[in-house]
């Protein structure tokens, strides 16, 4: 028997039959993208080595502060992935060298995480972010073996060929997610200005979706492995006052996105993804196609952020309605 919570025990066929369906889940909505596909399956190969019940791709930023990024979580313990990180062994992780092992376990480890077995691999850099592999368990495992150990080691390497050299032609190369649209973030949304650019009231509604996919992005790949912060919270603010700033004047009033902001205030990220997809559907149906394809975009990764496949369907399936316009 496994015992969950002390509440809640499940057959031990059950509870593995729960981890094949989220590594099941995992594999679906990342399959879109060679590198976060490639990573799911490193990832799943090293849960199985070292009996852990999270493996991750993970980053800090080498210029900004001190703040553990997911990339990649395959969390086999929870339907909605744990995304919050220790520093601490990534560091001495580091510390070590390339490729630095710093693995602990049992009660003198509890202090660096929430599980009782963590081992984390320093993978590299790509000149801005330092990346690692991390797996951890919620129970005490045995130290790995030598031949487990070099296992490991081979299957960090391939999850650092797919991280670090993203941009070589490796069969990695033009992922959807993440490097589309050459530029700066959101950019491509501003395409939709193009022949509208004489109505002041279209105007402010594409510059306010350019704020919104930009908030989204930042929520996505900049504070997501953290909970609700006062940092956050003033971004959001400023993003809001921007976006009524825009509106003024225009005759168009911005109303309809509060509930949206809302929820990206809070990180809610199934409701964030329920209305993008919203915000998705009023673009295209507007003609915006770039503004709908970005909506669409975020919302999907929105909801793989916390496996939700049903969002992840409604934006790949409209996304794929626009293209096909």
């Amino acid at each position: 028997m496994v015992r969950t919570s002390r509440t809640q025990v499940i057959g031990l066929s059950e509870h593995r039959s729960r981890r094949r369906q989220r590594l099941s889940l995992a594999r679906a909505m990342q399959s879109g993208d060679p590198v976060r596909a490639a990573l799911v399956r490193h990832l799943s190969d090293l849960a199985e080595v070292t009996g852990a019940d999270r493996a991750a791709a993970v980053w800090i930023d080498e210029y900004g502060e001190g703040r553990v990024h997911p990339y990649v979580t395959l969390d086999l313990l929870s339907d909605r992935p744990r995304r919050s990180f220790p520093l601490e062994p990534l560091e001495r992780a580091w510390e070590i060298g390339l490729p630095g092992v710093f693995e602990g376990s049992g009660d003198g480890f509890r202090r660096l995480g929430d599980g009782s077995y963590l081992f984390a691999v320093a993978l590299g850099s790509d000149g801005a972010r330092a990346w690692f592999v991390v797996c951890d368990s919620v129970g005490p495992r045995p130290r790995l073996s030598v031949d487990e150990r070099q296992r490991m080691l081979f299957l960090a390497g391939e999850c650092s060929a797919a991280l670090l050299h993203q941009d070589l032609d490796q069969g990695y190369a033009h992922s959807p997610r993440g490097r589309e649209g050459a530029g700066f973030v959101g950019r491509p949304v501003l395409e939709d200005l193009d022949e509208h650019d004489d109505r002041p009231d279209v105007s402010a509604k594409i510059g306010q979706r350019f704020m919104l996919v930009r908030l989204a992005r930042a929520l996505l790949d900049e504070y997501g492995s953290q909970a609700p912060s006062p940092e956050w919270a003033d971004r959001v603010g400023r993003t809001r006052a921007e976006m009524a700033k825009a509106s003024l004047g225009t005759g168009h009033a911005g109303g309809g996105l509060d509930s949206l902001l809302d929820a990206m205030e809070g990180q809610r990220y199934a409701e964030v993804a329920d209305l993008l997809v919203t915000a998705g559907a009023e673009a295209e149906a507007e003609g915006h196609i770039h503004g709908a394809l970005e909506l669409y975009r975020c919302a999907f990764d929105a909801a793989a952020t916390v496996m939700y496949p049903e969002a992840a369907v409604d934006a790949a399936r409209f996304r794929g309605r626009v293209e096909r316009r």
